[in-house]
């Protein structure tokens, strides 16, 4: 009996030293990763990373906003509209409404609260700074009164404001919220990169969590530059982005929470989550620039085009590659070569034109 448990637990290390050696392809993040420059590298084959992320202070809160008639502020006698996400102010979770009548009595009326409280009687959990800008139109769209109103929500209370002016009377009015006056401080951003992929593959980069964290995902350059994001795309409230492999042969994404579009910490997120990429190794042929398609920039981008890249990684046989398939790839769009190529491409036309002669 202890042989046969001796063979079994040695059975079962085996196992786990196996799995732990021969299967690196998740990992635990390393921070500080939260800037382009201070991205976690991942090894070569490691396809998922696993990190968290934190909230800033003064977070901008996600705001509700109810309209109300002359009567009060009574949402089953006196309720007019409401609104969640449609300011044009804030990050995207401020509220607004356009184009209210202002009230008999001359009055415009209107509650700040959180969102979900949808009878705007405090039931929210939503905290932080926002500011009420009003503008007061005659019917013919011409500014009549603008005015802006400071507030700041505190979970369990619904703010009520109310002003009267009888020269608004037969007007109306817009209300737009701007939920981002009090800034971010300390917010988590999470910068990952992938390395040793295959140049011009098709990959998918998708977030993963047991819980409700609602991610925003980002594709950075290899100059640091943000060139794609995505809010939910994924399942649920996460997120999923989907392009080539670069040059580099390496990919920087990085994880924030929904709202916080320029990343810099903007957001209220806090949980654990996965980002993982999925590789097809699909490669399109002449797409130097790995952006899925083959046109003008895989000659001209300045680090990952033709041009660039002449004589140290890419060569004439090259360039023939690229001009039979110009106008490939889901995003194909035609862009003319600098003028101090042409004189390269004529040579190289010509080169082409006696190898397939001498073929």
């Amino acid at each position: 009996m202890e042989s046969r448990r001796a063979r079994a637990s040695l059975c079962l290390l085996s196992v786990v030293f196996y799995v732990h050696t021969h299967c690196p392809h998740s990992v635990v993040a390393e921070e500080p990763n939260e800037t382009f420059a201070e991205s976690t590298v991942l090894d070569p084959g490691v396809l998922s990373v696993t990190d968290d992320l934190s909230p800033g202070t003064g977070a901008a809160p996600n705001t509700f906003l109810g309209v109300f008639d002359e009567g009060g502020f009574d949402p089953f006698e006196n309720f007019i509209a409401d609104d969640d996400d449609n300011s044009t102010l804030g990050n995207g979770e401020a509220s607004g409404l356009n184009e209210i009548v202002i009230n008999p009595d001359g009055s415009l009326r209107f509650i700040v609260t959180g969102n979900g409280d949808f009878f705007f009687d405090g039931d929210h959990s939503e905290s932080g700074g926002y500011k009420a800008f009003v503008e007061v139109r005659d019917g013919g769209g011409s500014l009549i009164d603008e005015f802006s109103v400071n507030g700041t929500l505190q979970a369990g209370i619904a703010d009520q404001h109310s002003f009267a002016d009888n020269s608004w009377l037969g007007a109306e009015y817009n209300i737009n919220l701007d939920n981002t006056v009090d800034g971010f401080t300390g917010g988590d951003v999470d910068f990952f990169t992938y390395t040793g992929l295959n140049p011009g593959s098709m990959f998918s980069a998708e977030t993963s969590s047991v819980g409700t964290i609602d991610t925003l995902l980002g594709w950075y350059d290899d100059a640091g530059t943000l060139i794609a994001i995505d809010d939910d795309s994924g399942i649920g409230p996460l997120s999923k982005l989907e392009g080539t492999i670069p040059a580099s042969g390496q990919l920087t994404l990085a994880v924030t929470g929904s709202g916080d579009d320029t990343f810099v910490g903007e957001h209220a997120q806090q949980e654990v989550y996965d980002l993982v990429l999925t590789l097809d190794g699909t490669v399109i042929p002449g797409d130097f620039d790995g952006d899925g398609d083959v046109d003008g920039f895989d000659l001209s981008h300045p680090t990952l085009g033709w041009e660039s890249r002449y004589a140290i990684d890419l060569n004439g046989e090259d360039y023939l590659v690229w001009q039979e398939a110009f106008g490939t790839g889901s995003l194909a769009a035609i862009a003319l070569p600098e003028p101090q190529m042409f004189s390269l491409i004529l040579s190289l036309m010509a080169w082409g034109f006696a190898m397939r002669t001498k073929n």
